[in-house]
Formats: structure tokens, C-alpha cells, sequence
């Protein structure tokens, strides 16, 4: 499998338009865009966003600037916690890179994240010939900036555990190492997982150090 990591300036798309005005504020594609109704050569689509601002008043801004846009049809907030939002977006556009990627025989496997004025994608494709397919197509659409062509590796365990880690941090969690008191100790982990305390600490150290920063987006308003 290879895996492709590009930028793209999307022409006649609100959503440059958007991530311009706001450079410091990422936007987020939560779904799929669906085809509400076709138009000559355009259709409206409606697509699942998060929104976020530097603070409620700057998202506000930003929510406002996008609902004026003329290719907006309608915007719908479904939730708001501080300076982030889940919005139902209504759009009118000429087709979308998803479509290009599909087409291609390519394959999205992050989601879609807007910032500086250029979308961010990262797709895989098992042949060479796809990839090529795919850049020429859409330089039809935009300014395309390739990041990263190479041997596709697909992440380990969840949010990158490796399965030492993930165990690790599963038999605390059912011994009771978090509870308070807690009611077990490293060394008496480390013998029920068969190994040193300093191997068994360090696989759960890491296992911590990947998911206490996602663990802190969560609280500070990520949805």
C-alpha cells in the first residue's frame, strides 16, 4: 500500500475561503458529504463540521462569516462547548476532492482537516499508477501540494499503543492501580504480567504519555 499526504488550495470552495479569514482556526470534516440536490453542474451537499475559534466570540465570527458566504445554503449548530462546534453545514459546490479521491481507487484514512487556506488529506492506494491519476486530477480543482508519497504503515494498537502497552495499561486498569487508595503496586503488577518492574513501568508510562494528550483535548472542549 502507498500512502499520499497532500495540501490543496481549493478553487470556488467556501472552505479556504473560511480557513483564510480565520488562518488560526482549524476546520474539521466530520462526515461524508451527501448529495442533497443536483443544480446544472452544481449540487447542495451536507456535511458534518467542527468548528473551533481561539474563544467563543472569535467561533461566533467565525460561524457568522461562513453562514454569509453565498455558497452557503444553511448552517446549523448541533452542539457548542466553549470555543468549538459540531455544525450541520448545507453547501453549494461543484464537486468535492473526496470525489477525485474515489475515482482514483484511493482511499481516505484520516479526516479532513482545513487550515491556512489549504485542506489537509491523507489517502492510500495499492498501485503507483492511482497516485499519478489522482495529483493530475486534481490540479483540475486546485493547487496541490504533495507532503508525502511512501510505503503506507498503519498505526499501532489504539491512538498508537503498541500491544505490550495496551496490556499494560488494561491490567492496571482491572487491578486497581487508578482507584484511590489504590490497591496495587507496580512490583505486584509487574509479576502478574511476568516481566521486571522497570520494563512494566515503562510500557505503561508510554501507554499513558500517548493518551493523557488526547485525553486533555477531550476536556478542554473537543467533541
Amino acid at each position: 500500500m502507498r500512502e499520499v499526504i497532500f495540501s490543496i488550495y481549493h478553487h470556488d470552495c467556501w472552505c479556504p475561503k473560511v480557513s483564510s479569514a480565520f488562518p488560526e482556526n482549524p476546520l474539521e470534516m466530520i462526515s461524508l458529504p451527501i448529495l442533497l440536490k443536483r443544480t446544472d453542474q452544481n449540487g447542495i451537499y451536507s456535511v458534518l463540521w467542527r468548528f473551533s475559534g481561539s474563544d467563543a466570540a472569535d467561533l461566533e465570527k467565525m460561524l457568522c462569516y461562513t453562514r454569509d458566504l453565498k455558497q452557503t445554503n444553511q448552517l446549523r449548530v448541533l452542539e457548542k462547548k466553549d470555543s468549538a462546534a459540531l455544525v450541520c453545514l448545507r453547501v453549494k459546490s461543484g464537486g468535492w476532492v473526496v470525489d477525485r479521491i474515489l475515482e482514483s481507487n484511493c482511499h481516505q484514512i484520516k479526516p479532513l482537516v482545513v487550515s491556512g487556506g489549504t485542506e489537509q488529506w491523507h489517502v492510500v492506494t495499492e498501485n503507483v499508477s492511482d497516485v499519478k491519476n489522482l495529483l493530475s486530477s486534481l490540479e483540475e480543482v486546485g493547487e496541490v501540494k504533495v507532503r508525502r508519497i511512501g510505503k503506507y504503515t498503519p498505526d499501532k494498537g489504539i491512538h498508537g499503543l503498541t500491544s505490550k502497552q495496551e496490556h499494560a495499561l488494561s491490567l492496571a486498569v482491572e487491578k486497581g492501580y487508578y482507584s484511590w487508595p489504590r490497591k496495587v503496586t507496580l512490583e505486584e503488577l509487574a509479576q502478574v504480567a511476568k516481566t521486571s518492574r522497570k520494563v512494566y513501568q515503562e510500557h505503561l508510562r508510554k501507554a499513558e504519555g500517548k493518551l493523557m494528550p488526547k485525553f486533555v483535548e477531550t476536556i478542554n472542549g473537543e467533541f
